[in-house]
């Protein structure tokens, strides 16, 4: 079974995502506050995201990487965007439905446990509005 070192920094966010919209009812958010929850993650456990970093961006912190993979998530239609101005940012609940049990038997329950704590801190941070 491959260790946490194989995950992939868009491996990582993309679980987050996922178990924040199955497991804690984080379907919409703002798209601020998630490079906000992300850098706390970060600062957490900076070893889930190898390669991210944050810079202020009139006072968000703000990331290039963590925004070509939101980016990505949505060409693979994992998140939605449903406003012109791009405020919003939605989880397919549909497409990420198999995440818990892909995480699993991929990297094992403590991997899997690791996500769910990290998806629900992360929807806590960004008081996820639906």
């Amino acid at each position: 079974m491959p260790s946490r070192e194989a995950l992939t920094l868009q491996e990582s966010v993309m679980n987050i995502l996922a178990l924040g919209a199955l497991k804690e009812g984080c379907v919409k958010m703002h798209y601020n506050d998630v490079f906000r929850a992300f850098q706390k993650i970060y600062s957490e456990k900076p070893e889930l995201f190898p390669g991210l970093f944050f810079s202020p961006s009139g006072g968000e912190p703000h990331s290039n990487i963590l925004e070509d993979i939101l980016s990505s998530l949505g060409t693979w239609q994992i998140l939605m965007v449903e406003n012109p101005r791009y405020e919003y940012l939605r989880v397919n609940k549909e497409t990420v439905k198999g995440i818990e049990k892909d995480i699993e038997g991929q990297y094992g329950p403590e991997i899997l446990n690791e996500f769910n704590e990290l998806a629900k801190n992360f929807s806590a941070e960004i008081k996820c509005s639906e």
